[in-house]
């Protein structure tokens, strides 16, 4: 190494040491708070009701914040979310669909959000619509829904959890990075897919399942006997453990994955 590319070096490494010193200087005068960090102010928990009782259908769009979806003792639905100014919420109800969205505008090209901010939407016992939530990042939970007419959660890296729901018709659920985890769903049909996520279920019922992966982990237990289903199951690399089923099965199981591993159980 010639002496032009040992200064190089050294000088290289100097910026790195004092910049890591820089880090830890700042984290500790934060009190060691990751949420401190970010290049927001700190956010101010913000309430909303809806006005009608007469909605069929929640849409909600959002960027990095996370979702829960939860039953709860209220007339209508009524939303909790955090707000300033960086983020900008927008709630209204058209033509019985109450519509959220999330708009994130950078502070000075950077944004950096490390504070625990979820957005939780509480649904009266008595709904019985659809559901559709979409993130970027966030995670996205919906617990104990009780009966819906249809459901669809999707996010880019964000993981989704979904436990205790009885859907009339579809169920999708979709992230590319992110894991999914079901737990006693009914549904018609039901489609779980990712890229690179685990997929993972317990206690789950449907006519029509459909499970994909690239990569990720497909695993969990169906209801019912794998002599009710027509099963077909496909990996080009993956290890595949999956019941053999019936030809003539009148429900539907098919599972696709590239090179991630499956295991499926019937519970009869």
């Amino acid at each position: 190494m010639n002496k032009a590319k040992k200064v190089i070096l050294a000088i290289a490494t100097g910026c790195i040491a004092v910049g890591l010193v820089m880090s830890g200087t700042a984290f500790a005068l934060t009190g060691f708070d990751f949420s401190a960090l970010s290049t927001v102010e700190r956010k101010v928990q913000e309430h909303y009701v809806a006005p009608s009782a007469n909605i069929e259908a929640i849409v909600f769009r959002g960027l990095s914040d996370d979702v829960r979806v939860e039953r709860a003792a209220v007339q209508t639905i009524e939303v909790d979310y955090w707000g300033n100014d960086v983020d900008s919420y927008s709630i209204e109800e058209q033509d019985g669909t109450l519509q959220i969205a999330v708009w994130t505008r950078p502070v000075a090209g950077i944004y950096f959000n490390l504070q625990e901010t979820p957005v939780v939407i509480r649904i009266p016992q008595a709904y019985k619509g659809t559901i559709e939530l979409a993130t970027a990042s966030g995670d996205i939970a919906c617990y104990d829904e009780g009966d819906l007419a249809a459901l669809q959660v999707n996010s880019i890296s964000g993981a989704l959890v979904l436990g205790a729901a009885n859907v009339k018709g579809s169920v999708s659920l979709g992230s590319t990075s992110g894991s999914i985890q079901v737990k006693n769903l009914t549904a018609s049909d039901v489609s779980l897919a990712t890229v690179s996520g685990a997929i993972g279920f317990e206690a789950l019922t449907a006519a029509d399942i459909t499970l994909r992966s690239t990569s990720g982990r497909i695993q969990g237990n169906i209801e019912g006997s794998a002599r009710d289903y027509s099963i077909r199951a496909s990996s080009t690399s993956g290890e595949i453990r999956v019941p053999l089923g019936s030809t003539g099965g009148s429900k539907s199981l098919e599972v696709n994955t590239v090179s991630g591993n499956v295991g499926i159980d019937f519970t009869g």
